[in-house]
């Protein structure tokens, strides 16, 4: 299991508030174990996020930010080889991406090869506290190159080695939640839940949204909270990890 997922877990019986976490075990199918009840629950863990159905799978949103984040750290490493110049800087990548794996490597140099250009066309003292937006013509009038993908990238310079970071910068409208994306999540999952039982008596589902990227960030609107689902799973959660929330869901009576 990874960090990430437990330490959800881990939020999630924090905001139940009905167990106690010394009986809780953290497993794998269903991913957390709650011991010390009448009956044995396992609770099977799952974030959601958006899709395209226009595009293929590695040009989905998840993927390519996480691309992305990739080539903000190799650019930072890159311009670490040559300047010790702690930088704020955050990269607006152009929509939809279409990274791949290979890309990282070359596109975070060129990133940091046109950070480094602006640097020496200006002067780092000349552009000390100062709020520094490049876009793509500005250093392709000149006859320098632009990172592949890259729309523009906006840095600051700061004296504290404490301020920097090299990151996507996103804005986005948040979508709602839909009904229809709940029960696509609970009818994959479902599909599983005899292997479930085999290792517990009662098996909840949490849903988990907002967890840092953009393609994981959804309001929760009421018609959502309030639809009664259809399920085998005893219980049904949905989990804003950002505003620490936690909401359970209705069933349908049968």
């Amino acid at each position: 299991m990874r960090i990430s997922e437990r330490r959800e877990l881990e939020t999630f019986v924090r905001l139940l508030g009905e167990f106690d976490a010394a009986v809780c075990e953290f497993s794998d199918r269903p991913d957390l174990i709650i011991r010390g009840t009448a009956a044995l629950v396992g609770v099977e863990h799952t974030r959601i996020f958006r899709n395209s159905p226009e595009l293929p799978s590695g040009r989905q949103r998840k993927p390519q930010e996480r691309f992305q984040q990739q080539i903000a750290d190799r650019a930072r490493a890159t311009f670490r080889q040559t300047s010790s110049l702690a930088l704020y800087l955050t990269v607006s990548f152009a929509e939809p991406s279409d990274y791949r794996a290979r890309d990282v490597s070359t596109v975070g140099d060129e990133l940091a090869q046109s950070v480094s250009q602006v640097l020496r066309l200006s002067g780092a003292q000349a552009l000390q506290d100062r709020d520094i937006r490049i876009e793509e013509w500005d250093l392709r009038s000149r006859g320098y190159p632009f990172p592949r993908g890259v729309d523009s990238f906006h840095f600051k310079i700061h004296t504290n080695p404490a301020y920097e970071l090299w990151g996507p910068a996103y804005g986005y409208a948040v979508p709602k939640l839909s009904v229809e994306a709940v029960e696509d999540v609970i009818e994959r999952k479902e599909k599983r839940i005899g292997e479930y039982l085999s290792r517990c008596e009662r098996v909840w589902l949490l849903i988990v949204t907002d967890t840092g990227m953009p393609s994981s960030h959804y309001e929760v609107p009421e018609e959502v909270t309030e639809y009664q689902y259809q399920t085998q799973f005893e219980r049904l959660f949905v989990m804003t990890c950002f505003h620490s929330s936690l909401v359970q869901l209705k069933r349908a009576v049968a």
